[in-house]
């Protein structure tokens, strides 16, 4: 059963350091998984960037910014995606098999 992943950047922020201005240290995001019956299930996190990492030299600036660079930063941050893939799996086999709650049989 193939499961094709999209990421997504929902959110960043930034701080000034020094001469640099919108320093991006906290991204928010998303990753998709969509099984090829349709059935999706999304995964949400949170990775901090650290700025002792930041090299002046090679500084994006905040307006050059693509969503790309920033999924790749995060992916980076992120060594074992294991566990992201097993909860979007899980939330996919939920939508197949949905958990139904019962009333109890003595009430």
């Amino acid at each position: 059963m193939a499961i094709t992943y999209e990421w997504d950047v929902t959110s960043m922020k930034v701080v000034d350091v020094n001469n640099l201005e919108n320093i991006v240290i906290q991204t928010y995001w998303s990753k998709k998984g969509t099984d090829e019956n349709g059935n999706e299930g999304i995964f949400y996190g949170a990775t901090p960037l650290p700025i002792a990492d930041l090299d002046p030299n090679n500084f994006v600036p905040y307006n050059q910014l693509t969503k790309q660079i920033v999924i790749n930063w995060i992916q980076d941050m992120i060594k074992d995606q294991n566990h992201i893939n097993e909860q979007i799996q899980k939330n996919i086999n939920l939508k197949k098999n949905p958990l139904v709650e019962k009333p109890l049989p003595w009430v």
